[in-house]
């Protein structure tokens, strides 16, 4: 059994960890990603710190998913011009928020997919995704709203922004969403 090397090991990480708090800055234990989310004394124990709001965590990977569908749909309907896809992008939006994120049109599909893919679960603080949902919803809203009132071309503009930022999740895992919530809640805490 060696003696040194783990005890020497568990020290230096105890010291880190109480460095970062006096310091506070967050623990690294804090964002482990091997856990259960099922477990009642990992909720609290995962829920990173600004996130002050939601104990609920969603799943990364499945979200970055449905960010990748939300994209396909967005320049679907850019080719095509069909009315039809900002409405399914809008109820999908409304259905993810009211359900907090359990349905959603593209949530069955991006689950199959994430479990196709062999990825694992990634939990992430639930509301952070939730406001890039509400931002989605009214984004999907508006455009909807530009297209019936015959105003193609900022409709257009404001597909192409909504496509990118979808693409910008699902592509790069950048949600600009959830750096907005962050930084609104940085803001507020001053």
């Amino acid at each position: 059994m060696k003696s040194g090397a783990g005890t020497a090991g568990e020290k230096s990480d105890r010291d880190l960890s109480q460095r970062r708090r006096k310091e506070g800055e967050p623990d690294d234990r804090i964002f482990d990603t091997s856990f259960d989310p099922d477990r009642p004394d990992n909720r609290e124990r995962q829920m990173s710190r600004h996130c002050p709001i939601s104990s609920r965590r969603s799943d990364a990977y499945t979200d970055r998913i449905e960010a990748l569908f939300t994209a396909l749909t967005v320049a679907a309907f850019l080719a095509t011009c069909t009315f039809v896809l900002p409405l399914l992008l809008a109820a999908d939006f409304v259905l993810r928020l009211l359900t907090h994120n359990r349905h959603g049109l593209f949530r069955p599909l991006s689950e199959r997919c994430r479990k196709l893919l062999n990825l694992p679960r990634r939990p992430v603080d639930d509301a952070p995704k939730r406001f890039a949902r509400l931002l989605g919803a009214i984004l999907s809203i508006n455009l909807v709203l530009l297209y019936t009132m015959q105003m193609h071309s900022v409709a257009v503009i404001l597909a192409s922004l909504f496509m990118a930022f979808a693409l910008l999740e699902a592509l790069f895992d950048f949600c600009i969403g959830c750096r907005i919530y962050t930084l609104a809640i940085r803001t507020v805490k001053r």
